[in-house]
């Protein structure tokens, strides 16, 4: 078990990140193409869901796992931002945000918001 001051850092580390996250996502909207804002998201997911596995915190881990993969993907070219993509992204954001700022391990609503993101995937536009 961790200790108070070492689950302070994450939560702190974890809402710079989330902070971090929404502003790039939001710029994403206006610049769809902007390599470096797309390689931003994959690194905020990323780290995140690293961090929140490392901190015990799978519950954030399991949820941007497919977040990272669908951002993975918009690096590589085979799929492309688009609105639906940042609405969602932004609605996952949320949710990780509550997960935080609740503290509550395997809090609902996430169930929806990854399946909104593997529909969207399945029939999303290729650039």
């Amino acid at each position: 078990m961790m200790d108070e001051d070492t689950l302070a850092l994450f939560r702190s580390e974890a809402e710079g990140l989330i902070e971090s996250l929404e502003a790039r996502l939001l710029t994403l909207q206006t610049r769809p193409t902007d390599r470096e804002l797309i390689d931003g998201v994959f690194r905020d997911l990323h780290t995140l869901k690293g961090s929140g596995a490392m901190f015990g915190r799978t519950d954030i881990a399991g949820f941007l796992h497919d977040f990272e993969s669908a951002f993975e993907a918009v690096r590589s070219g085979a799929f492309a931002v688009d609105d639906e993509l940042i609405v969602i992204s932004l609605a996952a954001r949320d949710h990780v945000a509550h997960l935080l700022a609740a503290d509550s391990v395997g809090a609902s609503g996430g169930e929806a918001i990854l399946q909104r993101l593997a529909v969207h995937l399945e029939g999303g536009p290729l650039p």
